[in-house]
């Protein structure tokens, strides 16, 4: 038999991309190549289409990052990552062009998700699915609540419960540029994707508020962000 092999998608809005998307990623590969004897993990993160995003912040009178845009910003997020990628594809298209292309190899699909995300659609009960949740600050105890009185299995690597990282919300991103706090912004993202917003992004700080390229980041690991 070949290689153990894990490759956990997500499809997010990411308008933008933050650093919670990442850690998100890093955790799950952590836990499964440290506890479930995976030899490589491969990760891959699809974003929601224009209508989808336009919509969605319409509704609140704010304008969106294109896609073509966000999926730059992605490719920005990622570029210490080299097994963290960008998807234009579908999450299960995706794994089954990697089934394809290796055939040797023993892949096993798992779908990456926010605590909160999994209590709104019950996600426990997806039946033949393999998934990994990162827990939050405020639906940590709910999730474990319904995952006990579902008699959920967490420990035997169908569904994997994972740390609970801190949340960072799209509206705080966008409050901070709008304000010109850079050193908050770099808190939440991406240095590259942080200069990208703050001077080509819709969301703009003040006129008078310049890119400083030191600004010293105060330490903070934040992890699975809302996608709003």
């Amino acid at each position: 038999a070949g290689s153990k092999v894990a490759v956990v998608t997500m499809t997010g809005s990411c308008c933008p991309v933050t650093r919670a998307h990442i850690q998100a990623f890093v955790e799950a590969r952590r836990l499964l190549l440290n506890d479930y004897n995976f030899e490589c993990v491969l990760g891959a993160l699809s974003l929601n289409p224009d209508s989808y995003v336009e919509s969605k912040l319409d509704k609140k009178g704010l304008p969106s990052i294109s896609k073509r845009d966000r999926i730059h910003l992605v490719e920005l997020a990622v570029q210490e990552h080299g097994w963290l990628e960008y998807s234009g594809y579908r999450e299960k298209e995706l794994f089954e062009w990697y089934s394809r292309q290796w055939t040797h190899l023993q892949f096993a699909h798992y779908l990456l998700n926010g605590a909160d995300d999994v209590l709104r659609r019950k996600k426990w009960k997806w039946n033949d699915t393999l998934q990994v949740v990162m827990c939050r600050p405020e639906s940590t105890d709910d999730l474990l609540f319904e995952l006990k009185k579902a008699n959920v299995n967490t420990s035997d690597g169908t569904f994997i419960v994972g740390p609970e990282l801190e949340d960072v919300s799209s509206t705080e991103v966008r409050n901070a540029l709008s304000q010109g706090l850079q050193a908050r912004l770099m808190q939440m993202l991406h240095p590259d994707v942080a200069r990208w917003c703050w001077t080509k992004g819709p969301y703009r700080p003040p006129a008078n508020a310049p890119w400083v390229e030191e600004v010293t980041v105060l330490d903070q690991s934040p992890a699975m962000g809302r996608d709003e």
